[in-house]
């Protein structure tokens, strides 16, 4: 694949189009399914998408093969190495 700016762009859209389907698809079962009150509901609905959603776009993004996912890796890397070495 392509590594200049718009084929990468092309790659994010995509990854971001699958955040976006599961994220939907993720609260509209949600809310379906869990009672319509209550603070557990209220955290699943707000976070369970977001969570579900996240974890598409990076599954996407590796997939496809994002840039910046490499540098996102790299740079947790190098922060959980320098906070062991505390």
């Amino acid at each position: 694949g392509g590594s200049g700016v718009v084929p990468q762009l092309g790659r994010v859209l995509v990854a971001s189009a699958a955040l976006a389907a599961v994220a939907w698809a993720s609260e509209r079962a949600l809310a379906l399914t869990l009672p319509p009150r209550g603070l557990g509901s209220q955290l699943a609905l707000g976070l369970g998408p977001v969570l579900a959603g996240g974890l598409a776009y990076l599954a996407a993004a590796r997939a496809l093969g994002i840039a910046e996912l490499g540098e996102l890796v790299a740079a947790l890397s190098r922060r959980r190495g320098a906070r062991r070495a505390r």
